[in-house]
């Protein structure tokens, strides 16, 4: 147990009330790395820029993993806007492309590093 879990505990709450303040000045743990993504649709554009930059077979499965889900979200979209020129839908095509440029030029990446 951590020293707070053992006052908490024994039920000493001068000594939680000491490790909290200790604790206070612990700084956050950075973000994990790109290759630890579980949510690949989340992700900013700089994200996904680094993700194909990793040409990795998983990155390239997390970018398809995003482009599926992006899609979806579309024909979600376009069946509640039948005229297709909402805001919200030319965003999310836009995203699309953004999503499929980056697949090829990860796949363009992943090859030169096969061939080498």
């Amino acid at each position: 147990m951590t020293p707070l879990e053992t006052c908490i505990v024994k039920g000493d709450a001068k000594g939680a009330k000491e490790c909290q303040m200790v604790l206070q000045h612990v700084p956050a743990p950075e973000t994990p790395d790109i290759k630890l993504i579980f949510n690949p649709e989340g992700l900013s554009n700089a994200e996904l820029d680094k993700l194909a930059g990793l040409a990795t077979p998983s990155a390239l499965e997390k970018l398809h993993q995003a482009l599926d889900t992006h899609e979806k979200k579309l024909a979600d979209m376009q069946q509640q806007h039948k005229t297709g020129r909402n805001a919200l839908v030319n965003a999310q095509k836009k995203r699309i492309a953004f999503i499929q440029e980056l697949i090829t030029k990860s796949g363009q990446c992943q090859q030169k590093q096969e061939s080498n």
